[in-house]
């Protein structure tokens, strides 16, 4: 029985860990710009706390890369204080950006996250928006 139980937690592991590779693939500028929008929403219910305004999401960047939101999310990084840390080598994915945003997020202290409804049919260029519009909030 003993043996089993390992077998089956083996298996198991082995499943969850082809799984979040699977879906790390699937990262698309869309799922991007959602973490992004929640960041400019926290950023803007602190500022909102603290007796300023919101931020309006920017609009009207075109032809922007991942790299380009990539530096754009560093920035955002800085700005909350803290340090993005050496920029991947070769091309820049939404992976990697969804990685400096996440930490970017990490950074954001509020009470009662946001939750952007998801959007399909987002570009780097909508995302490099929404990063430079929660550079704005956090100033």
């Amino acid at each position: 029985m003993k043996k089993l139980s390992i077998l089956i937690l083996a298996v198991l592991f082995s499943f969850a860990v082809n799984l979040g590779d699977a879906s790390a693939g699937k990262v698309t500028p869309s799922h991007v710009y959602q973490t992004a929008a929640n960041i400019v929403g926290d950023l803007n219910k602190i500022r909102v706390a603290g007796g300023g305004t919101a931020v309006a999401m920017k609009s009207g960047a075109s032809g922007k890369s991942p790299g380009d939101v990539y530096d754009a999310g560093a920035r955002l990084v800085g700005v909350l204080g803290g340090s993005a840390g050496a920029k991947p080598g070769g091309k820049i994915t939404p992976v990697h950006v969804m990685d400096i945003l996440n930490k970017a997020h990490g950074l954001v202290k509020t009470k009662g996250a946001t939750n952007t409804a998801f959007v399909d049919g987002k570009s780097p260029s909508d995302v490099y928006d929404a990063v430079e519009t929660a550079i704005a909030a956090a100033k």
